[in-house]
């Protein structure tokens, strides 16, 4: 009986307002045309979401403001603002904002992570 309490506790939830507060670093993202990507390293890619409806993005190169809304596990990126520096040619920016940007579901992970998925496909993020 244990065990199954346990495994409950464990399941992947959707979060609430509190539970996405702060900074979140990419880990990896995977398009719906296949594979898997994940940053060069010495890179900085994740999102901070600032209270219940502000986020903060950034790429290799670039950094972005706007909002968003939750609601259970549906998640929205609302319009954002961002830099207009060039990136490198194996910057991981345009696949990374475009996921983002098509994001339409939020999951807290088993092990504390965070995963945004979409029709275009998923990404997962670690505190």
């Amino acid at each position: 009986m244990l065990v199954a309490m346990t495994a409950c506790d464990e399941a992947p939830t959707s979060p609430t307002g509190g539970d996405l507060t702060g900074r979140w670093q990419l880990v990896s993202l995977q398009p719906m045309s296949g594979g898997t990507i994940t940053p060069r390293p010495g890179t900085t890619v994740g999102v901070e979401f600032i209270g219940a409806d502000r986020i903060a993005v950034q790429s290799d190169c670039n950094s972005c403001a706007g909002g968003y809304t939750l609601s259970g596990s549906s998640f929205r990126l609302l319009p954002l603002a961002c830099t207009l520096r060039a990136c490198v040619s194996e910057s991981i920016e345009r696949p990374y904002l475009e996921l983002l940007a098509t994001a339409s579901s939020a999951t807290i992970l088993r092990d504390g992570g965070l995963r945004l998925e979409g029709p275009n496909g998923v990404m997962t993020f670690t505190r």
